[in-house]
């Protein structure tokens, strides 16, 4: 994430034809027609001309500072950071007062929002989780080189941060659900900019058991060959790993199924392995807020199915 706000026009495209019917009060949701494809917020398409705040602009006292820029850019969106230490910094116990504010404000200003959720990772760091997700290696491990060494980043293999974070990012969106029935909050980007500097995987002996095992089925049919990570994807291979278990391996269960136990449907299973075929940097994912109480749902079209950085 940029410093300053920056112009982030062109995440989605105005509608070019007819598309279906949508009640007004429908969530904002993405709809794909023809080959067009469109932002539908309120019933109607919704061109977002965005700008992105500063990370240090997610609490209150600056947020005077954000409005007259945004109103400035002529942007009718802004997209603002919450961080997990900030609505979660006692376990168990949460905080969204910062998140009313910035409803409130932004509805004041005839703003849109868009969530950036600092939870696990933030470019690569922990730095935006609790203090007691910090200081608590042992519950919450982080990834380790092949001398075994602790790295600055948490392993994407440790089950107690994938449902730590997770319940703490489902209290953040049942709040939404609550506090935000007018919909200001159009869009949520889940992490931010995961990955790792200076070590492609995690080397403990839970991921070099998984490394060294066959790729997931669902992965390995959408590249068409079969084997563990290394002959599957040669030089690429640590990379692709770790991109699977930073998104994928964490939504889908073994042979592709999902849609169980708060996991991704069965078909966001198969594109997010379609995604997985292409390495990168980062990964991102989008959910949107599904009608039922705690329940998510990932959907969207284009980047917002993003897995191993396609």
């Amino acid at each position: 994430m940029g410093f300053g706000a920056k112009l982030i026009g062109g995440w989605m495209a105005a509608c070019l034809g007819v598309m279906p019917a949508v009640a007004a009060n429908d969530l904002p949701h993405l709809v794909a027609q023809n080959g067009r494809h469109a932002l539908i917020v309120d019933g109607k398409p919704f061109l977002m001309l965005g700008a992105q705040v500063n990370n240090a602009a997610n609490y209150a006292s600056a947020l005077p500072k954000v409005w007259p820029t945004i109103d400035a850019l002529g942007a009718n969106t802004v997209e603002v950071p919450v961080a997990w230490e900030q609505i979660e910094p006692v376990e168990g116990k949460f905080d969204f007062s910062f998140l009313d504010t910035l409803l409130d404000q932004a509805r004041a200003h005839g703003k849109r929002l868009v969530i950036l959720w600092f939870g696990t990772w933030k470019n690569t760091n922990a730095n935006y989780t609790p203090a007691w997700v910090k200081l608590d290696p042992k519950r919450f491990p982080r990834m380790t080189n092949t001398k075994g060494q602790l790295h600055y980043v948490l392993s994407p293999h440790g089950a107690n941060t994938l449902a730590a974070d997770r319940n703490a990012f489902v209290h953040l969106m049942q709040h939404l659900k609550e506090a935000d029935p007018q919909n200001s909050v159009i869009m949520v980007q889940v992490e931010n900019e995961t990955g790792s500097y200076g070590l492609a995987r995690d080397h403990s002996p839970q991921a070099d058991k998984l490394f060294a095992g066959p790729v997931p089925a669902p992965l390995a049919a959408k590249v068409g060959k079969k084997g563990n990570w290394t002959q599957v994807f040669g030089r690429d291979a640590e990379a692709a790993f770790n991109s699977w278990y930073l998104v994928c391996g964490k939504l889908c269960r073994p042979g592709g199924r999902g849609g169980q136990g708060g996991e991704a449907p069965a078909h966001v299973c198969e594109r997010l392995a379609a995604r997985s075929a292409s390495v990168a940097g980062s990964e991102h994912l989008f959910l949107r807020r599904s009608a039922a109480a705690g329940a998510r749902r990932v959907e969207g079209g284009g980047a917002a199915y993003r897995c191993a950085g396609a």
